[in-house]
């Protein structure tokens, strides 16, 4: 939901650090999603509450970094939080400044494979690079 209006940030060249850029952010890729969601309602190895979220864990930081270097794009401007916030609302601390540690340690356990590791792998595959030709 984030990564839409980040694209747009980073390809206009003001992508940088969101507040100290320390926090983790949940991601998972669409594809790992789907079978993610086919693989809880087809195994008996899962009961109760599911965490869908990629592998591996990223920080904002990484993420935003990734992307700039994914669009070919500078990573300076930092954002303070209380600009974020200014901008944003409560959506600031909702959608970018919150420390969100997740993980899917149940479908792991159940036998469940990702099939993307990390976020960078994540961004590279729905973000195109820039085309350089000519």
């Amino acid at each position: 939901a984030v990564l839409r209006p980040l694209i747009a940030l980073t390809k206009a060249g003001v992508a940088g650090p969101l507040s100290r850029g320390t926090q983790h952010w949940p991601w998972v890729s669409l594809d790992d999603e789907v079978a993610a969601l086919a693989f809880a309602v087809t195994t008996d190895a899962l009961h109760g509450p599911l965490n869908i979220t990629g592998p591996t864990p990223a920080r904002a930081d990484d993420i935003m970094f990734h992307l700039a270097r994914r669009l070919d794009r500078p990573y300076l401007l930092r954002a303070p939080r209380f600009a974020l916030r200014a901008a944003l609302g409560e959506a600031a601390d909702d959608l970018l400044l919150s420390d969100q540690l997740i993980a899917s340690d149940a479908l792991v356990s159940a036998g469940f494979a990702f099939s993307v590791a990390t976020a960078g792998e994540a961004i590279d595959r729905v973000v195109p690079a820039p085309d350089r030709r000519g």
